[in-house]
């Protein structure tokens, strides 16, 4: 066993993840962690898993039998859960859900980095209406790119031609930007009391037409990018900067995922993930093969009070492992297959080298 999973091994508690989407299972070498796994289709959030009398009679079982306390680790915080584990003086592993919600609104997000001058498309924001889509027109020309506050997988994400077809509420807020033509990264992150992890930027597989029919849903992911070393070297920067500037002041802890898009040379910021990322089983397992220490580790070692000091996390040098691994998602099919290496070795011509 490492320094770390022998810390969190010793912590005296008992580590429940709930898995709500088999995609998103992850399996550490820890004794002490514990996947639940829904036992019918129609849980579909870790908030009601957690209240099945099945669940809990399981977690009071684990640690009867270990003599140890329960934490919760979700995927994603919710409003649910943080409830079941105020009232059942569960440990809570995740930032609280108002902070999550917090930096994932994408509207919020954008006015936030904007008064810290993070790069970001030009956009603007106001209310859902035929004026301010008129606005945007004369700003940027069509075709233009709406986004809504909250959305997963790019289902609040849309793209505007003319004739404007979309039915939103009056008054719904929005954000509108060009449609610019590029590619999109994202990098996996740990924040610590001793500091910032980042992962090496992974290329995203957005709006390939065999695998759905969103131009904007992610089916995919791998490492590694394939992407010049000075777009690596600004992603790098802009996420120091993000952590920095938003993150830390914030008491923001743990893991994360940024977002971002390349268009020719310039990086902008696109969206955080203040929680486990969709690519959380694929990276553990390539950590885990490259005899790496799994960013999710450092998520709980921190959440659990057992971190190391804070030159064993200078130690840790992950934004140069030379990872490899990609994963795809027919999402028109709801399977999906991993590969041990990237499909896709040029991003600015996305054409898949081994389909399904």
């Amino acid at each position: 066993m490492t320094p770390l999973t022998t810390l969190i091994s010793a912590s005296g508690y008992a580590i429940f993840f709930p898995v709500i989407d088999d995609f998103f299972n992850v399996a550490l070498p820890l004794p002490n962690f514990f996947p639940l796994i829904r036992p019918h289709p129609s849980i579909t959030n870790s908030g009601q898993l957690l209240s099945l009398s099945q669940t809990t009679a399981f977690i009071d079982q684990v640690c009867s039998q270990n003599q140890t306390k329960p934490a919760i680790l979700p995927f994603k915080p919710s409003a649910k859960t943080e409830k079941f584990c105020r009232d059942q003086s569960f440990l809570l592993l995740a930032n609280p859900v108002a902070l999550s919600r917090f930096l994932e609104d994408k509207i919020n997000f954008f006015n936030i980095c904007q008064s810290y001058h993070l790069p970001l498309i030009t956009s603007l924001v106001g209310n859902f209406s035929p004026k301010l889509i008129s606005q945007a027109q004369k700003q940027f020309s069509f075709p233009l790119v709406l986004q809504t506050h909250f959305g997963w997988a790019g289902n609040s994400t849309y793209l505007l031609t003319p004739p404007t077809k979309l039915h939103l509420p009056p008054e719904t807020p929005v954000k509108i930007s060009p449609l610019l033509p590029g590619y999109t990264l994202t990098v996996n992150c740990c924040l610590t009391r001793h500091g910032l992890l980042q992962s090496p930027p992974a290329l995203q597989y957005t709006g390939l037409k065999p695998y759905t029919d969103n131009p904007f849903a992610t089916v995919g992911r791998q490492w590694p990018s394939f992407s010049p070393a000075t777009i690596t070297r600004q992603i790098k920067n802009i996420t120091e900067r993000f952590t920095e500037k938003i993150l830390i002041p914030k008491k923001y802890r743990g893991f994360f995922g940024l977002d971002f898009f390349v268009n020719q040379e310039t990086v902008y910021l696109l969206e955080c993930n203040p929680r486990l990322t969709a690519s959380i089983s694929l990276y553990t397992q390539m950590e885990l093969a490259s005899r790496r220490e799994p960013l999710l580790l450092f998520h709980l070692a921190e959440f659990l009070n057992c971190l190391p000091a804070d030159n064993y996390l200078a130690a840790t040098s992950l934004s140069e492992t030379p990872f490899s691994g990609s994963e795809l998602v027919d999402k028109k099919n709801h399977r999906r297959q991993i590969y041990s290496h990237p499909l896709i070795t040029d991003p600015l011509h996305p054409s898949l080298h081994e389909p399904f």
